[in-house]
C-alpha cells in the first residue's frame, strides 16, 4: 500500500512538473513589487480572471484525455495479452516440467503490473482534471464578483 502511495505521488510530481514546464504563456512577468511574485501577474481584472479560467478549463480537458489515452491504452493492452493466451501453446519438450497454473518464483502477472501503472497514472490524471476545474470555477466566480456593481 505504501509504494502504491509513493507511485502516486511520484506520478503526481511528475505531472504537476510536466504541468509547470509547459505553462500557457498568458502569464506575463512583472516586476517585483510587494504583493507580487517575481514573473508572474496576479489576476486583476474580471478578463484576466476569465483568462485563466480559461487557461484551467483547457488544462482539465487535457489531463482528461490523458487519463482517456491511458483507459484505451491498458483496454488494447488487455487484449493483446488475451489474444496471446488465447493462441495454442507451443508443443511440450520432453523432459522437466513444471506444476501447470504455477509460475516460476519471482514473476509477476504483466497485466497486472500494467493494470496498477495505468490505474495510478488516470487517477493521477483525473485529480488533476478535478483542481483544474475547480480553480477554473473559482475565476469565473471572482469575475463575477469583479463585474457585480459594489453599493457605496
Amino acid at each position: 500500500m505504501l509504494n502504491r502511495l509513493a507511485l502516486l505521488l511520484g506520478l503526481a510530481g511528475l505531472v504537476l512538473a510536466a504541468v509547470g514546464a509547459g505553462q500557457d504563456a498568458s502569464l506575463k512577468p512583472s516586476q517585483a513589487g510587494e504583493d507580487e511574485v517575481v514573473g508572474l501577474h496576479f489576476p486583476v481584472t474580471a478578463e484576466d480572471h476569465l483568462a485563466v479560467a480559461d487557461d484551467y478549463a483547457r488544462k482539465a480537458a487535457d489531463r482528461r484525455k490523458e487519463a482517456d489515452l491511458h483507459r484505451r491504452m491498458f483496454a488494447a493492452y488487455e487484449r493483446l495479452a488475451a489474444d496471446l493466451a488465447a493462441q495454442a501453446a507451443p508443443p511440450k519438450k520432453p523432459g522437466k516440467t513444471f506444476p501447470v497454473g504455477k509460475r516460476k518464483k519471482g514473476s509477476k502477472d504483466p497485466v497486472a503490473q500494467y493494470r496498477a501503472h495505468c490505474d495510478a497514472y488516470i487517477r493521477g490524471a483525473e485529480l488533476l482534471a478535478d483542481e483544474a476545474e475547480k480553480l477554473a470555477e473559482l475565476h469565473r466566480a471572482r469575475a463575477r464578483a469583479l463585474r457585480e456593481p459594489r453599493d457605496p
